[in-house]
């Protein structure tokens, strides 16, 4: 009787163990999403330097370079994309050798995320990848498989699915993931998915202007961010932000009166875009709270020339446009800090092209 009762104690003491445990678990996922959202969806308002931004005409006038980071141990063909995961290192997407590659915060080559193939965890044409605070999982859009997998940090692969709707670019949001395609010509060009891939709704109708157009643009062209609960969409063809809510409802449209931007025109008795006057605006869209930073490529002869141009949504007003000289913006974090890709040139007698180097920048004039 009195060994019954031993255990009987014993299997009581065991579960009220586990028990803690589980509650324990719980609880700490809970205070994770809730640390999550304090340090994602709310940030301390910017301090900007409106006169200052303006009176900019260079790129050093308006950034300061703060660290130069060189990619080692790994061949990149381009930065195609480039985030920066919470426990500093490095993502970036290599659109030529169609890689997904994780270095260190000194640029060290650690692993690839995934591999080529069709494959569960494997890419034929990855397009976009973001990471998601919400959940800590690197999400992949890959546009040729119509299939967007999830990674955890250390690059193994979790689940995938199938979207009815892809698109060009790709932004998190909690449980939400919208995809943005420029192409569409004739559909909403925004499609929202939840996390386990069903699509929740459309929306963004694109405007009579594109519709006339009819010559879609795809790639690295035009944007989509989430601001304040917002989202905020710029095509290519079209200097305005469209701002809509999270359900995809349109609440406002901001015209950016920029004197680089000239609209696209069709040459007569043609279905071609006249690209000498046209100047598209690339991605990605990126924002510093309500500063935004747009892409304006300029044509100049048989090149063209890319410009950041600075919209300050308080005043609606446009505030600098600067050449941006090769270097291409990427990603904005956390702590401020803009990072821009640049091609180094070959070294005299060999005509390989170095690894792209990352300038991690701070803009002059926020506090």
């Amino acid at each position: 009787m009195k060994t019954r009762l031993l255990k009987t104690n014993y299997v009581i003491f065991i579960g009220v163990i586990l028990l803690s445990a589980v509650i324990f678990f719980v609880l700490y996922k809970v205070s994770r999403k809730d640390r999550f959202k304090d340090t994602i969806f709310t940030k301390k308002s910017l301090n900007v330097d409106v006169k200052g931004i303006e009176r900019a005409v260079r790129f050093e006038d308006l950034f300061d370079v703060v660290d130069t980071i060189e990619l080692k141990g790994k061949i990149i063909g381009s930065i195609y994309s480039f985030f920066k995961l919470p426990n500093e290192n490095l993502i970036v997407v290599d659109r030529i050798g169609k890689e997904i590659c994780v270095f260190s915060p000194d640029g060290m080559f650690l692993r690839n995320v995934g591999g080529k193939g069709d494959g569960p965890g494997e890419f034929i044409n990855p397009v976009d990848v973001k990471f998601n605070q919400w959940d800590g999982l690197i999400y992949v859009m890959d546009i040729n498989l119509r299939r967007i997998s999830a990674f955890d940090t250390f690059g193994r692969f979790r689940f995938s699915f199938r979207v009815e709707k892809v698109g060009e670019q790709m932004v998190l949001y909690r449980d939400r993931i919208y995809l943005f395609g420029a192409g569409y010509l004739r559909e909403n060009m925004v499609s929202c998915f939840d996390t386990k891939g069903k699509l929740l709704f459309t929306f963004c109708e694109p405007s009579d202007f594109i519709k006339s157009i009819k010559i879609p643009i795809t790639g690295k062209a035009g944007g989509i961010v989430i601001f304040d609960d917002k989202i905020f969409l710029v095509h290519p063809y079209e200097y305005i932000l469209r701002v809509f809510n999270l359900d995809g409802k349109n609440v406002g449209n901001i015209k950016v009166n920029s004197k680089l931007y000239k609209s696209p025109r069709l040459e007569p008795n043609s279905m071609m875009i006249d690209i000498s006057s046209f100047t598209p605006i690339l991605s990605p869209l990126l924002n510093l709270q309500d500063l935004f930073f747009i892409i304006v490529q300029v044509p100049d002869g048989s090149k063209a020339k890319n410009y950041l141009e600075l919209f300050y949504l308080p005043d609606n007003k446009l505030l600098s446009s600067i050449e941006l000289s090769e270097k291409d913006p990427l990603y904005i974090d956390g702590a401020n800090y803009i990072y821009f890709s640049y091609q180094p040139h070959p070294a005299v007698g060999k005509d390989t092209l170095p690894n792209p180097v990352i300038y991690k920048c701070k803009l002059r004039f926020i506090k």
